[in-house]
């Protein structure tokens, strides 16, 4: 008995002592372990954001959450108005253009793989920051990708330039070909650099 007591102790205390102060020296340069309490109530993204000393999480999942980041499937950050909030149009496109508005109405429409997918085609990550596409840094910027006029604009897939959130979208004829367009390149562009 009492050498499994031993044995015991060493695989899970005394026998990687070094190797848990090591992580806890690291961790606490992310987050003051000070900080670190359990089962509070009313923990507001923004505070967590603003005043990282001051973390206080609600359970296991928000620890979690801010180190890998976001619910990448959370509904909230996918609304159509939230998304419009998160968006900096530049080169050919606005906020206005009904091209932008399409693009959102699709985004917010697709299915929880799908959307993984477009956080990982755009960003190169699968989760988003805490608080959703708005804390994306940089932020997300679309543009006008031209093409030249003797080539068909709807054979064309959406690129992107994942260390800066910015996507190179065609003008399509209707939003149906942008759609399928979109869901070709999230689904086989995910490895690929010859897109942009």
């Amino acid at each position: 008995h009492e050498y499994v007591q031993l044995v015991f102790d060493n695989y899970l205390f005394s026998g990687i002592r070094r190797q848990i102060e090591a992580l806890k020296y690291g961790f606490s340069h992310i987050i003051p372990l000070s900080s670190l309490r359990y089962f509070k109530n009313n923990t507001n993204i923004d505070d967590i954001l603003n005043h990282p000393e001051n973390i206080i999480f609600n359970n296991s999942n928000d620890l979690q959450n801010l180190i890998c980041g976001d619910n990448p499937v959370n509904e909230e950050f996918w609304k159509e108005s939230e998304l419009l909030d998160s968006i900096t149009c530049d080169y050919g496109y606005s906020l206005n253009s009904q091209i932008i508005l399409d693009f959102v109405k699709i985004l917010s429409s697709l299915s929880n793989k799908h959307k993984i997918l477009f956080i990982k085609f755009i960003s190169g990550s699968t989760r988003l920051p805490i608080g959703g596409f708005k804390h994306l840094k940089p932020g997300i910027t679309i543009v006008k990708k031209n093409i030249d006029s003797y080539f068909n604009i709807d054979e064309y897939l959406p690129s992107v330039m994942t260390c800066t959130n910015y996507i190179k979208l065609p003008s399509y004829s209707n939003s149906e070909i942008m759609k399928k367009q979109l869901l070709i390149a999230i689904s086989e562009g995910q490895s690929s650099f010859y897109l942009s």
